[in-house]
């Protein structure tokens, strides 16, 4: 039972092993009925394929794992009293509303 919790717990961390399996069921249907038509793959060369389609697969989720960005945070919005529809863009930019208020800030303490 331990292993077992051992290997699901690996498999959990790895998102595109899954992905990567369905890929190698859906090449085997295919080998399978390309067989029934008389067509035949080598051996070496299936192999090859998935082997090469599950290393993906986990190279792919350790990749995703080591070179993750961490999520963008949402644009910070200031808003005052005395906003009207005009300047409705500027609060839609990323940091437009924090300009609005650096500008209004500036403007209040400006020198004579």
């Amino acid at each position: 039972s331990t292993a077992y919790n051992e290997r699901s717990a690996a498999i959990a961390h790895l998102p595109y092993l899954r992905p990567s399996v369905a890929l190698i069921l859906g090449f085997v249907g295919v080998k399978m009925l390309l067989e029934y038509f008389h067509k035949h793959i080598d051996t070496g060369l299936s192999l090859a394929i998935i082997i090469a389609t599950l290393g993906l697969g986990v190279l792919a989720s350790l990749a995703e794992r080591w070179f993750a960005v961490p999520p963008r945070s949402p644009p910070v919005v200031v808003a005052s009293a005395d906003d009207d529809d005009d300047d409705a863009s500027s609060r839609r930019l990323p940091f437009g509303g924090f300009l609005r208020l650096l500008g209004g800030f500036v403007a209040q303490h400006k020198s004579p």
